[in-house]
């Protein structure tokens, strides 16, 4: 009885270790981006450099687990949006949202098929294939005087007001829309 119980249980996580895999790599075909968390100390130093503040619309573009969203949300009142394909980072985030009783909102979906139009901070941590694509839709869609907040990969053809050297040779390149 308890070698069929340690059996089953053997089972079960060795299915959600396959789920989580088939997640994770499903997420990184769909975006060629692999999840990394930002540290917690860069993240605040580069919203508080971002001007974030109480009433804002902050939005972390491949939110992952939801953690830089969690940041935004204790540094300031804002609304903040995490957006995520990767189905078990999503469901982390949400789970962590609940347990937190955070207001945020985790979407699973693609952030290049939202509007971008009111908001004010966006953070991002994606790989240099996506970034022209984030440039593109930056200059087309936000409004003046939005804030792109982009971890160690920069923007192709525009010049950041503040470049922040962040630990073990990290940056963060932060750009305004005028």
């Amino acid at each position: 009885m308890l070698i069929t119980v340690l059996l089953v249980c053997l089972l079960l996580f060795s299915l959600l270790l396959l789920l989580i895999f088939a997640s994770a790599l499903i997420g990184y075909w769909q975006s060629r981006v692999p999840f990394v968390l930002s540290p917690i100390s860069d993240t605040r130093n580069a919203l508080a450099v971002a001007g974030l503040r109480d009433g804002h619309t902050f939005f972390d573009i491949g939110s992952g687990n939801g953690r830089v969203v969690f940041v935004a949300e204790k540094f300031a009142r804002v609304q903040a949006t995490g957006f995520e394909l990767t189905y078990w980072t999503h469901l982390w985030a949400r789970l962590s949202a609940k347990r937190k009783r955070s207001s945020a909102q985790f979407v699973r979906s693609n952030f290049f098929e939202v509007s971008w139009a009111n908001v004010d901070v966006i953070y991002c941590y994606l790989f240099p294939p996506l970034m022209r694509s984030v440039e593109e839709k930056f200059l087309s869609e936000c409004k003046i005087g939005t804030v792109l907040i982009s971890r160690d990969f920069a923007l192709p053809n525009l010049k950041a007001f503040q470049v922040l050297a962040l630990k073990n040779s990290h940056r963060a390149n932060l750009y305004r829309k005028i």
